[in-house]
């Protein structure tokens, strides 16, 4: 019965084998595929989300956030009247509001030309908290780009499919491969392969998991691309199934691979996964690396996706 419950516990891998939809479990960015419901507001964590999107989208926020805060508090400059602001254009060129509005971004950022200046107390007072937001916002952006700078941010590229490669001795090679996108050195890179597919027994439909062993699941060193195998043999929870079988049971291999980066010096974990219409049949990889004149080796990034046609 402990041996049952064990191998029940290996198989489920954290995964439910009730789930029986076709989605895939891990999308190619290694994001899960899961959409929560009945979601909190107190569980919406403002932090994870500004340290988890692209760069562009996390500036983009900031600058947003710098100008909608100076709109309220130039609104507030404007209903404390006309006579709130020494030095604003009276002139009629530019608006009341225009004025109010430079004089919050004056504030906020600390530099006065000398030329608009609160007057009265109300004013003042939002002066006063336009100084004390800027103090928030200030080290909370400072805050998160530091958190966004310092975070491990390998990047590993996988090929765009899985490839079965036979052999003369009548064994079929499942793999696809790796490359370090960046310059910094990853060493001690380890890989695991997850099989999870539909399975119809009596009508009932249950999503099972299975290990698949690789030839080489782990690496000292990662200079180059490293191609990952699993011999389909005989032992192989892939022997038998064809490409079609595979599509019909919504087959998804789900990757994981970890490291140490020595630049960041920190331990790296990038999930991965391929769907079985990204599995083809007969195909090998072209070699990625070159040797030139020089004697030195060129690594080609473009080409981790270059494959040909096994022929016989």
């Amino acid at each position: 019965m402990l041996n049952e419950q064990l191998e029940k516990n290996f198989e489920d891998l954290g995964l439910d084998i009730n789930y029986v939809g076709k989605q895939r479990f891990i999308n190619r960015d290694g994001s899960y595929n899961i959409k929560r419901i009945g979601t909190s507001a107190r569980d919406l964590h403002l932090y994870q989300f500004l340290l988890s999107v692209p760069f562009y989208v996390f500036l983009l926020l900031l600058i947003l956030t710098f100008f909608l805060l100076n709109i309220c508090f130039g609104s507030l400059f404007y209903a404390c009247g006309a006579s709130a602001i020494l030095g604003a254009d009276t002139s009629g060129e530019l608006p009341f509001f225009v004025n109010c509005f430079f004089l919050s971004i004056q504030t906020f950022t600390t530099v006065g030309y000398g030329t608009l200046s609160p007057n009265g107390i109300w004013a003042n007072a939002v002066a006063t908290l336009v100084s004390l937001s800027r103090l928030i916002y200030v080290a909370m952006s400072t805050g998160l780009v530091f958190a966004r700078f310092s975070r491990p941010n390998a990047r590993i590229n996988f090929s765009r499919n899985i490839l079965i490669r036979p052999t003369e001795e009548e064994k079929r090679f499942f793999m696809f491969r790796i490359v370090n996108a960046r310059s910094s050195p990853i060493v001690d890179v380890e890989a695991q392969l997850v099989m999870t597919w539909i399975d119809e027994q009596a009508g009932v439909k249950r999503r099972k998991f299975k290990r698949l062993p690789l030839r080489i699941n782990k690496i000292s060193l990662f200079p180059l691309n490293w191609t990952i195998n699993h011999v389909i043999d005989d032992s192989s929870p892939l022997h038998g199934i064809t490409l079609k079988e595979m599509k019909q049971k919504s087959l998804e291999v789900l990757v994981v691979i970890s490291g140490f980066d020595e630049a960041l010096s920190k331990n790296i974990q990038i999930m991965h996964s391929y769907g079985a219409n990204e599995i083809l049949d007969g195909y090998n990889f072209k070699p990625m690396f070159e040797t030139d004149k020089r004697g030195l080796v060129n690594l080609h990034l473009k080409k981790l996706n270059d494959i040909e046609a096994v022929v016989g």
